[in-house]
């Protein structure tokens, strides 16, 4: 819900060089149908975590973007192959340049390529992608930032390092709600924001969830 919402303040943290050539005055398009049309030719069940988006560009062309997002956990198989996959079945299929992105949301198999190679009798594939790994993001950069997707983003990797501490998640959210109130976006925003920091954070503590909402 929050990647569509605040999708080109995501796109500037995760893949700044297409947020550059964006037409951000523009909306983007979840090709859903599209998306659904590759899951059917893989043979397996669409799950909601995935994206296909018809992105525009300043230039005016009619040059798809199609950006494939991916948001991944601790599970979900070979990532960098199944990526590869992807984007195999969606240029088949729509002839289309693309831009790719995986969203590490939680900790994943230390030995993870973070790319599909094959070399088959020097016949070479060498697939790279972009990556957003939570835990990598810097803390006082998120902070500083003025992008609302990077506090959503700060408050998502608090919950994932310090999701069994309800003491430590307790005093994130009070500081992030101070910074909410702080900043100069619109109050819509903020409330959006603050559902969902609310929602990722997930005390659990009725004394301390009764404190916060005061």
């Amino acid at each position: 819900d929050l990647i569509e919402r605040f999708f080109y303040q995501m796109l500037q943290r995760a893949v700044p060089s297409l947020y550059h050539d964006a037409d951000t005055t523009k909306p983007v398009c979840f090709l859903d149908k599209e998306l659904r049309q590759v899951i059917k030719r893989i043979g397996e069940r669409a799950k909601v975590a995935d994206y296909l988006v018809d992105v525009p560009l300043k230039d005016g062309s009619d040059t798809w973007i199609l950006l494939h997002l991916e948001i991944q956990g601790k599970n979900g198989g070979n990532l960098a192959f199944r990526m590869y996959h992807y984007r195999s079945l969606i240029f088949v299929m729509y002839k289309r340049p693309m831009a790719a992105l995986a969203i590490i949301t939680d900790d994943r198999p230390t030995d993870e390529e973070t790319h599909y190679s094959e070399n088959t009798y020097e016949t070479r594939i060498d697939y790279r992608y972009n990556r957003l790994v939570l835990k990598e993001l810097n803390d006082e950069e998120l902070l500083a930032s003025e992008n609302l997707f990077d506090l959503a983003l700060f408050a998502a990797k608090k919950s994932l390092i310090h999701k069994n501490d309800e003491k430590r998640k307790y005093l994130y959210q009070k500081e992030l709600i101070r910074l909410l109130k702080n900043r100069n976006w619109s109050q819509e925003d903020r409330y959006d924001l603050f559902l969902f920091i609310d929602r990722i954070i997930a005390l659990k503590d009725e004394t301390l969830i009764e404190d916060i909402r005061k």
